[in-house]
């Protein structure tokens, strides 16, 4: 069965800029979740990266209060569902990002 052109997602001159942008914003989120999170746990910034086990930094109330920290500084509340889906820097980033308002990201970056 053929997609449909409409269902397809094509880059072009139009939408590019729009996609350069929310990379660069989420590159800036996860740089910015990793110095969070090295400074939580009193870990260097270099010990963290995208995919760095969060629950093997600390304990439960440490991975708690860590979340509370991000949810302080991105300003919006993490479900409760998700937080055992959230185990390395990059799975916050794609939490903040899906939660968060974007405005909000982007003049914090600016």
């Amino acid at each position: 069965k053929k997609k449909k052109e409409e269902d397809s997602f094509i880059i072009n001159e139009e939408n590019k800029s729009d996609i350069k942008h929310d990379i660069m914003l989420k590159e800036l989120l996860l740089e910015r979740i990793k110095s969070i999170v090295a400074e939580h746990f009193d870990v260097s910034y270099s010990e963290v990266n995208d995919s760095t086990n969060l629950k093997e930094l600390g304990d439960d109330l440490d991975f708690e209060e860590l979340l509370m920290s991000i949810e302080e500084e991105f300003e919006f509340e993490i479900n409760e569902n998700l937080e055992e889906l959230i185990h390395t820097p990059k799975d916050i980033a794609n939490v903040v990002l899906a939660g968060a308002d974007t405005d909000y990201l982007v003049e914090m970056f600016k």
